[in-house]
């Protein structure tokens, strides 16, 4: 039970962390889309149609850095439980051996 539980939290809190974080990005993302678009429309409307690219090309970049800073949070967490877990268990594994060592003595 207790390592069903482990488990679950070794998986659940980092995918909570990670739409979390996935949440935040897009809420910032969406604030300087949304600004790079105002100001954007203002200038189109001032007559400059050239800025239509430089749009698409500022919402393609924070959509490409948000997937990245997303995949970077999601495998940095990953790899530090995994660490942590894999650590535990050789503990656990290596206390075992001593006591199985120790009664065989």
């Amino acid at each position: 039970m207790l390592m069903v539980m482990r488990l679950m939290v070794m998986f659940l809190v980092p995918m909570i962390m990670i739409f979390f974080l996935d949440g935040v990005m897009f809420v910032i993302v969406r604030g300087a889309v949304a600004a790079v678009g105002v100001v954007m429309a203002m200038l189109e409307f001032m007559g400059m149609g050239v800025l239509m690219v430089v749009h698409m090309a500022v919402l393609l970049l924070t959509m490409l850095v948000r997937m990245f800073v997303v995949m970077l949070v999601l495998v940095g967490v990953h790899v530090l439980v995994g660490v942590r877990a894999l650590r535990h268990t050789a503990s656990l594994e290596f206390e075992m051996l001593g006591r199985a060592t120790f009664y065989c003595i």
